[in-house]
C-alpha cells in the first residue's frame, strides 16, 4: 500500500469534483438558452418559476460549500507532502484528517442538496430533467465516498483509482448537469466549465 502523499502531486482544480459546476461566469448564457428550448419545455419553466428559482438557490448553496471544500482538500494535500518531507508524523496525521473532513463536507453537500430537492413541488414536465440531475449528483457522491475512504485509509493506490474514476466520469456528469440546468432554467446547476484551465480539472469540489 502506498501512502496518500504519493499521489498528492496531482493538481486538484476546484471545480471538477464540484457539486454541480465551476464558477457563475456562464450564468447569462445559461439563462438565455431557455428561450430557445422546445415549446413544451419553455412552458414548463414559465409555469414553474418558483420551482426553478428555489432549485437554482439550492445549487448555488451546494456549489459554495463544495468550492470551499475543494480548496481545503488541496491545502490538506499540500500539507501532507510538506509533513512527509520534514518527517513530521503529527502534521501528516493532522493533514490527513483535514483531507478526510474536506471530502466529508462535499458528501454532506450532496446529501443536503438531494434531501432539499426531494421536498420540492416539481412541475410534471420538469421531473425527467430533475431526475437526470439528481442521478448525476448521486453518482458524484458515490465516487467522492470512494475518495474519502481512500483518504481515511491513507491508501495512495486507492486514492489514485478513485481520483481517476472521478476524472473519467466528469465530462459525462458535467454534460448531464448542463442539459438539465438548461431545461430547468437553473443556471447555477450547470457545470459552467469554460475549458480555460490547463490543469486536469478533475475534482468537482
Amino acid at each position: 500500500m502506498s501512502r496518500l502523499l504519493r499521489t498528492s502531486a496531482i493538481v486538484i482544480a476546484t471545480g471538477s469534483l464540484a457539486l454541480l459546476g465551476c464558477s457563475s461566469s456562464g450564468d447569462d448564457n445559461a439563462s438565455d438558452t431557455t428561450t430557445t428550448a422546445e415549446a413544451d419545455t419553455t412552458t414548463t419553466i414559465d409555469g414553474g418559476a418558483e420551482f426553478a428559482s428555489t432549485l437554482n438557490e439550492l445549487c448555488a448553496t451546494g456549489q459554495a460549500t463544495t468550492d470551499a471544500a475543494g480548496e481545503d482538500l488541496q491545502t490538506a494535500l499540500d500539507e501532507l507532502t510538506s509533513a512527509d518531507a520534514s518527517g513530521d508524523t503529527a502534521a501528516y496525521t493532522a493533514a490527513l484528517d483535514d483531507a478526510e473532513t474536506a471530502t466529508e463536507d462535499v458528501i454532506g453537500a450532496f446529501e443536503d442538496f438531494l434531501a432539499e430537492v426531494d421536498q420540492l413541488d416539481v412541475p410534471a414536465d420538469a421531473q425527467t430533467a430533475l431526475d437526470d440531475l439528481t442521478a448525476s449528483i448521486e453518482q458524484r457522491q458515490a465516487l467522492t465516498e470512494d475518495l474519502r475512504d481512500a483518504i481515511a485509509a491513507d491508501d495512495g493506490d486507492a486514492f489514485t483509482n478513485a481520483f481517476n474514476a472521478l476524472q473519467d466520469a466528469n465530462a459525462e456528469l458535467d454534460q448531464i448537469a448542463d442539459d438539465a440546468a438548461e431545461v430547468l432554467d437553473a443556471p447555477d446547476c450547470a457545470s459552467q466549465d469554460d475549458g480555460s484551465s490547463d490543469t486536469t480539472d478533475t475534482t468537482s469540489f
